[in-house]
């Protein structure tokens, strides 16, 4: 997971979480909250940058979907170890350990599986532009 930081139309400090969809040698994608980010998709718009540990990266925003509160971000680092996305039929054990990436007003979070089994949508994303609404484990 990495912190997000930027500003919002006010100039006013926003922060969130984002987590990597996908990377390859060169390029990686997070998922992040619009809401947090939202200033950045008009020009000029706000500095976006993402921490993790000791290490910052500078972040652009790649696409949103503001009827979900989704951003996707783009940095310029690959290599970094993303999400592993799970079918819908995989059975989950009670008390495993989940990463919920949801939109419409709602937060992306880590828990653990209330029940046996979660429903909802899951798809393996493609790069640039993945499914805006998948479960995910660690």
């Amino acid at each position: 997971m990495y912190l997000v930081q930027t500003q919002d139309e006010l100039g006013q400090p926003q922060v969130g979480s984002a987590f990597v969809l996908s990377s390859d040698a060169q390029t990686s994608y997070l998922v992040t909250s619009l809401s947090v980010v939202r200033a950045a998709t008009k020009q000029p718009g706000p500095a976006i940058t993402l921490r993790h540990g000791d290490e910052t990266l500078p972040a652009a925003m790649h696409t949103w979907q503001q009827e979900r509160d989704l951003a996707l971000l783009r940095v310029d680092k690959g290599n970094l170890a993303s999400l592993r996305w799970v079918p819908a039929t995989a059975q989950l054990d009670l008390g495993q350990p989940v990463f919920v990436v949801a939109g419409g007003g709602t937060s992306i979070t880590g828990g653990s599986s209330p029940t046996s089994r979660m429903s909802g949508s899951n798809t393996t994303p493609p790069s640039p532009a993945p499914s805006p609404e998948a479960r995910s484990s660690t």
